[in-house]
């Protein structure tokens, strides 16, 4: 899909969710982190004119989504801090949990010779 809802999105949406409950995070907190996290991807998308996973975006395109927030959009700060916080728990914590699975998962497999 170009600019609709991907598996790929599906499955970093639920970790999202996974991450945040064990950050003990509220279910609304979580739910609005999930909606702008899927704002971000989208404006990615459209700026890229193809889907890209969040690991292969730029500071520059956080940057400008943000941006587009402020100028365009013209959301209250609050809602801009929302949208911030979710990008800092999608950067910070699912993947670099997903990096660090990735980086045991090859220690322990090269260490059982498999």
């Amino acid at each position: 899909m170009l600019f609709g809802i991907c598996l790929d999105t599906m499955k970093l949406l639920e970790e999202l969710r996974n991450v945040a409950r064990r950050q003990g995070l509220a279910d609304n907190t979580i739910d609005v982190y999930s909606l702008w996290v899927r704002h971000f991807l989208t404006f990615c998308a459209q700026r890229h004119g193809q889907w890209k996973h969040p690991a292969q975006l730029a500071t520059g395109d956080a940057e400008a989504f943000l941006n587009d927030l402020v100028i365009r959009r013209r959301l209250s700060a609050s809602s801009q801090n929302q949208a911030l916080n979710a990008l800092v728990v999608l950067y910070k914590h699912v993947l670099a949990d997903a990096i660090r699975r990735i980086i045991w998962e090859s220690c322990f497999c090269s260490v059982r010779g498999g």
